[in-house]
């Protein structure tokens, strides 16, 4: 999945940075600038699978992208 981890930092340079907020170290935020709840993501999530018509369950989804992130954060420390 090197394609997650290349949008996640094509957002956190080019996207993140142009909220004109106080959101903290949040990586993830509303369209209102306030952090984006893990419910709230998990929601969105669901949402997106649904309209794909992905036929895997939250825990799946969830899962698969905290595997995604670990390998990203630890690929990043060896660097």
């Amino acid at each position: 999945m090197p394609w997650a981890v290349e949008a996640v930092q094509d957002y956190l340079v080019n996207i993140r940075p142009r909220y004109r907020c106080s959101g903290g170290s949040a990586v993830w935020l509303t369209e209102r600038g306030g952090r984006l709840k893990p419910r709230e993501m998990e929601e969105r999530f669901a949402e997106y699978r649904d309209e794909l018509g992905l036929d895997v369950s939250g825990d799946f989804m969830n899962t698969m992208m905290r595997k995604a992130l670990d390998r990203a954060y630890a690929a990043d420390q060896e660097t």
